[in-house]
């Protein structure tokens, strides 16, 4: 009994010192209201324990009509939430105005976890991805496609009964098969590299938690404390990749001396050539490591819980709408003999597209999107007229849009070629998993949605095709035909921890 006085006395300490030290939001600004003398603290819990039918009430009663509201946020802090109505002026802000990565900054604490705030204020990392992509996918496809032949019987073994811990398995093929396109074949298969990589993208989340809810004051010290194990972590990712980058360095610096059709195509090496040209004053090993990490971060973690939802669902949906052929069906006839995947036939595969877009639409990791801070000093003013005030944070409920029946006809169920059908019925919108919408906000939207999501298509698409391939894979009988449900850890979802799939090696004449 004492121990649980102690933290309520603790998280009330907390709340009041974080609310009462964060930026001020405009009383004009509407909230969800009830008859409780301690409605502040009880919206807090309700973000905490309940945040789900939190968000759809929020969005219910306001953001649905075009109203700009009110809620609770990580670290007992208010946010302001737009309505998806306003996701394209949002989108059309500058940075000086409405800024993404003070916003990320902000959530992922980055000062402390990466090693220096200029890591996430300006992200130059997730600018090669977004210029130099499309010259190399296919060529990283390739590379994708062929280091799935390894890993997937790697981390796919079936244990009694057929069965397969989902996400464990995937966390480590994600993980293999982007350290493909990170840093290359020489890597891409050292475990040791692997396991300090997952680890810190553990750390950096797990961090990033305790320190939005520690008070400004103690922040220099938690923060310095908390995160020794994640700075030691950088440390062996830095000494993993050493090697790599002197060789990497003599060959950029002395391009005379090398075959140019050697020069290797990975991710390493774009942003080292981008930082060379570009930003000289960053090229030592302990910068380049540490935005390597952050690029790891946000290719391995969304991307294992994405594929590791599809997988589910795709089992679960199987016997009502034989989700698992038609997938088989039209990679084959897209592939045909010799299973090449470039943008032409990943482009052609619309029943999988659907398939992938309707997952993350039901089971999205996020259920916010377009996070900006205001960083205008006059603050700036929303088109329903209310003022958002310089240092404070918004963003736009997504999971109550995605989840909207005047949306999405039945948007609780998992229609696999949901919109597959809607693009045969001629629907002009732009429904490809990778395009963007106000009604479809998984990668976000405007010029600052996810660079990564184009190599994330064809990453996805490609695990499927092997996995698809080789195994039938089934809910376990416990589940009685029902997808096991997800875990909201407050406004976060993660696919249902330690669920398994029946994974029954196929036998192909």
């Amino acid at each position: 009994m004492e121990t649980y006085l102690l933290v309520a006395i603790a998280l009330a300490v907390v709340f009041l010192v974080n609310h009462k030290t964060s930026p001020k939001v405009p009383s004009t600004i509407p909230r969800l209201q009830d008859s409780s003398p301690f409605l502040p603290f009880k919206l807090y819990w309700r973000y905490l324990t309940d945040c789900r039918r939190l968000f759809l009430e929020a969005y219910q009663e306001f953001t649905k009509d075009g109203k700009t509201c009110v809620l609770p946020s990580m670290g007992f802090k208010d946010e302001i939430h737009l309505a998806h109505h306003h996701t394209q002026w949002a989108a059309s802000q500058p940075d000086g105005v409405l800024s993404p990565f003070e916003g990320f900054r902000e959530i992922d604490k980055g000062d402390w976890n990466s090693g220096h705030a200029s890591y996430i204020q300006d992200p130059w990392q997730s600018v090669v991805i977004k210029k130099e992509m499309g010259r190399f996918l296919e060529i990283l496809a390739s590379d994708v496609d062929d280091e799935l032949k390894t890993a997937v019987p790697e981390y796919v073994k079936p244990g009694p009964n057929d069965e397969v811990d989902v996400y464990e398995s995937v966390k480590w093929i994600v993980a293999q098969v982007s350290s493909r396109f990170t840093v290359g074949l020489s890597l891409c298969r050292d475990k040791t590299y692997l396991k300090d990589t997952l680890e810190f993208a553990d750390l950096f989340i797990l961090n990033s938690g305790l320190l939005i809810y520690t008070p400004s004051l103690l922040k220099p010290l938690v923060g310095f404390f908390i995160t020794l194990p994640t700075r030691y972590n950088r440390w062996k990712i830095q000494k993993h990749i050493q090697t790599l980058y002197e060789e990497r360095t003599k060959r950029l610096l002395n391009p005379e001396l090398y075959d140019k059709s050697e020069e290797p195509t990975d991710n390493l090496q774009m942003m080292m050539k981008y930082a060379i040209d570009k930003h000289r004053d960053q090229v030592t090993l302990s910068q380049i490591s540490n935005r390597l990490c952050l690029a790891n971060l946000a290719s391995f973690h969304q991307t294992a819980v994405a594929t590791s939802n599809v997988l589910i669902n795709i089992a679960a949906s199987n016997a009502e709408f034989n989700t698992i052929e038609v997938i088989r069906k039209e990679m084959a006839d897209v592939l045909g003999e010799n299973g090449v995947f470039d943008k032409a036939s990943v482009s052609k595969m619309v029943q999988t597209d659907s398939v992938l877009r309707e997952s993350m639409r039901t089971h999205g990791f996020g259920n916010r999107a377009m996070i900006r801070k205001v960083v205008s000093p006059g603050g700036l003013k929303t088109p329903d007229g209310q003022t958002l005030p310089n240092g404070s944070t918004m963003s736009i409920l997504s999971y109550p849009v995605h989840n909207d029946p005047t949306i999405y006809e039945h948007p609780e169920k998992f229609h696999p070629f949901r919109f597959s059908q809607m693009r045969s019925e001629g629907n002009g919108a732009n429904l490809s998993f990778v395009s963007t919408s106000p009604t479809y906000l998984p990668f976000g939207h405007g010029k600052h949605a996810c660079p990564g999501r184009f190599l994330v298509d064809f990453e996805m698409k490609m695990i499927l095709h092997h996995v698809l391939k080789e195994y039938d894979i089934e809910l376990l009988p416990e589940h009685n035909g029902v997808r096991p449900e997800s875990h909201w850890i407050t406004e976060a979802v993660m696919p249902p921890v330690g669920v398994k799939l029946r994974f029954k090696k196929r036998v192909l004449a």
